[in-house]
């Protein structure tokens, strides 16, 4: 997986994102910048029961970083696949946002 770094994130900071309903804390390396992509581990997945689901779709969420806004469009990597998505009104910075997964 891979994450965006956010706008004013730089080497040696740390942001959150959230995978599976797990908030978990990157910290940005050497030589990489904001708006460049993170790759990361996620952590183990979660035992059966324990994930959000809508259906039988799970729900994946991150939280909304610092310097975004309700009808910004921010870029997600999922299993290799990129998306963007547009922030819902009413969430800000710090608020969790789900979405389905890509199919």
């Amino acid at each position: 997986m891979q994450a965006k770094i956010p706008a004013g994130i730089t080497e040696g900071m740390t942001f959150k994102a959230i995978v599976d309903g797990e908030t978990i804390t990157l910290t940005v390396p050497p030589g990489l910048k904001p708006g460049d992509m993170l790759p990361f581990t996620p952590p183990a997945a979660a035992p059966e029961g324990e994930a959000e689901h809508v259906g039988e779709e799970p729900l994946l969420s991150f939280e909304i970083p610092e310097g975004y806004k309700s009808g910004d469009k921010i870029e997600v990597e999922v299993e290799g696949k990129q998306i963007e998505l547009v922030i819902p009104d009413g969430l800000k910075p710090g608020d969790e946002m789900h979405f389905k997964a890509p199919n």
